[in-house]
């Protein structure tokens, strides 16, 4: 047998040349003995589905498949979903699916109520935001003249303490067979405050492994640990932690075992602020490399494998609203983007905010549905969301090109190029444009959406970067102390150093505030058992009293306050360009100078 061999191009063509002459010889043939032009009865049928172009459908399936087989350079696909030359429709790859019941497999199939026509600022006018946001007032009244600690144990308080203590109790009962085991293990809340306390410690003072931190070797030796508890009863307590009871799960809930603590952290953190009028919604990871259903991959966050959880966030960072995710399969209909943004931000509907989403959670259907509760939306779009025009999506742009379409409802979708194409939605804004300074110190028109969009996403990153500091997670934990852990020591710690710094007007680090917060964890009502902090370690309030002094003629400076906001909105080379002052605040830590007006407000005086 011969060996076979690819075409030559003047074979190939003979090839095609002689099918194509066979195939028209036989479709001459089909006319002949097609009786119906006689007929005086027959009409034409305009149908795609006649012989003639079944005939041509066939010989050019036949084409593709010989001029694939020899020849790939001369197959083109038309995008990623299509089928490739010289493959049936049958085997043509499915499009990708996704647990958003938003998405759609032909971007270009827009719903049939859904009109798209050049922006005119039909946008809704919402309600107006109103609302008093930060700390609740009352609370603020409270806490105001209180060590700072209180704001911690505002969100994570006694009763929270008490519920751990007694599930773990509990669990020992379950777990530990002889009766004088399980009365050594018995604890309370004020001991359970230590056990937080000394895992605070150790996210400070980073050991390589729980035993250093007892070691009495001089590399090791410190007094801190010891004196708070025993190595043995810090070792036991931490095994017997536990927050619910395990024979107590008659819906076979994934998250049953931390699910009741969440519940209750989450009220406390609802109850103590009001949020800000931009909010953003996105996901952060937990990191957890262990066997767990639940565990998920995303590949641009730092720990690319975890627990991911849904955050609802403020402007500044504090976490208003979380839930865990535990599968599709557990919940499909509480799992897509839209089901899990209207549960998120249920507490604050109806009242005139900004939701600010990225492309996962994104879709003219959530944004029909929030300006129906009184919200406006604003994020990026993927371009196979149900109800785009696929002109619209896959329309290519030049560089500083912007394209834009609004629906009779007001939504907004506007395509911009910058380095790439980005697709924006939003509720709130037209295609107008603003004037930015880009790094270059150029300037820029960029659409005010994705402005707007740009500064009122960054909340859960800066909520995901504060947590990273001095974590106090181990890779030993079970999955659901981590949780446990990471709710407590990092979320409610963030949250209590936010409301601390926005009540008080205090600057303070984050390092300072957790420093504080663990020595009172430690002490737990119980006296010397933690060395009481020294007077630099806690960060002094603010003088309630400031006054104004004035330099000397030769000593000008910028107000800081204008230098600041000049500098974030048009680069630091026109915010020095400012009129600098003689003026400064005597009380303020620096001395920092200011203008007349940017004093009054930064001090909170009433202008004269």
């Amino acid at each position: 047998m011969s060996r076979n061999r690819a075409l030559t191009q003047k074979e190939l063509e003979e090839e095609i040349e002689r099918i194509m002459q066979n195939l028209s010889d036989e479709a001459s043939a089909l006319e002949d003995d097609n009786d119906s032009i006689a007929d005086s009865n027959y009409e034409p049928i305009d149908d795609e589905s006649s012989d003639s172009s079944d005939t041509n459908s066939t010989a050019s399936l036949m084409l593709a498949q010989i001029a694939d087989t020899n020849y790939d350079e001369l197959s083109v696909t038309s995008g990623t979903n299509s089928p490739s030359p010289g493959s049936s429709a049958a085997s043509a790859p499915m499009p990708n699916t996704d647990t958003d019941d938003n998405l759609a497999g032909n971007a270009g199939a827009a719903s049939d109520n859904m009109i798209w026509s050049i922006p005119t600022g039909r946008q809704p006018v919402l309600l107006n935001f109103t609302k008093q946001t930060g700390t609740e007032p009352h609370l603020a009244e409270l806490l105001r003249e209180e060590p700072l600690e209180m704001f911690y144990f505002l969100l994570i308080n006694d009763s929270i303490f008490q519920y751990i203590a007694d599930q773990t109790n509990l669990y020992a009962t379950q777990v530990i067979t002889d009766e004088a085991d399980v009365k050594g293990t018995s604890t309370d809340k004020n001991e359970i405050k230590k056990v937080f306390g000394l895992l605070s410690y150790m996210g400070i003072v980073k050991m390589h492994n729980i035993q250093a931190y007892w070691s009495r070797e001089a590399m090791y030796k410190n007094s801190m640990a010891s004196k708070v508890m025993t190595r043995n009863r810090f070792e036991l307590l931490l095994r017997m932690l536990h927050f619910a009871d395990n024979q107590d799960n008659p819906d076979n809930d994934r998250l049953h075992k931390i699910q009741p603590l969440i519940d209750k952290i989450v009220h406390n953190f609802k109850t103590s602020y009001e949020p800000s009028e931009t909010c953003c919604i996105d996901e952060s990871l937990i990191p957890f490399r262990g066997r767990l259903i639940m565990q998920q991959y995303i590949r641009n966050k730092r720990h690319k494998y975890g627990i991911k959880v849904f955050k609802l966030c403020s402007k500044g960072g504090y976490t208003y609203n979380f839930k865990i995710y535990a599968g599709k399969n557990l919940d499909q209909g509480h799992t897509t983007p839209t089901s899990v943004v209207m549960s998120l931000f249920e507490p604050i509907l109806d009242s005139g905010r900004t939701l600010v989403t990225d492309n996962w959670y994104t879709s003219v259907d959530l944004a029909k549905r929030l300006m129906d509760r009184q919200t406006y939306l604003m994020g990026t779009l993927r371009k196979n969301r149900r109800g785009l025009q696929k002109d619209q999506v896959n329309k290519k742009l030049k560089c500083g090109e912007i394209a834009a379409l609004e629906n009779q409802d007001g939504v907004t979708v506007i395509s911009w190029n910058d380095k790439r194409n980005v697709l924006v939605l939003s509720t709130k804004h037209s295609n107008t444009t603003v004037d930015t300074t880009n790094r270059r110190q150029k300037t820029v028109k960029k659409p005010e959406a994705i402005v707007a969009y740009n500064a009122g996403k960054s909340s859960v990153d800066i909520s995901d970067q504060m947590t990273a500091h001095q974590t106090p997670l181990r890779r030993t934990f079970k999955w659901y102390r981590k949780l446990a852990v990471e709710i407590i020591l990092n979320t409610a710690m963030v949250n209590a150093w936010i409301m601390y710094k926005e009540t008080v007007n205090a600057r303070i680090s984050l390092l300072q505030f957790r420093k504080a917060v663990t020595y009172k964890l430690c002490q737990a009502q119980d006296d010397g058992l933690a060395e009481q902090p020294d007077a630099e370690m806690i960060p002094k309030r603010k003088r309630q009293k400031h006054e104004m002094g004035k330099s000397d003629y030769k000593k000008r400076r910028l107000c800081s306050r204008c230098y600041e906001k000049a500098r974030a909105e048009k680069g630091w080379k026109e915010a020095r360009e400012l009129t600098r002052g003689r003026y400064y605040c005597k009380g303020c830590n620096g001395e920092p100078f200011f203008c007349l007006s940017c004093f009054n407000k930064f001090h909170r005086y009433e202008t004269p």
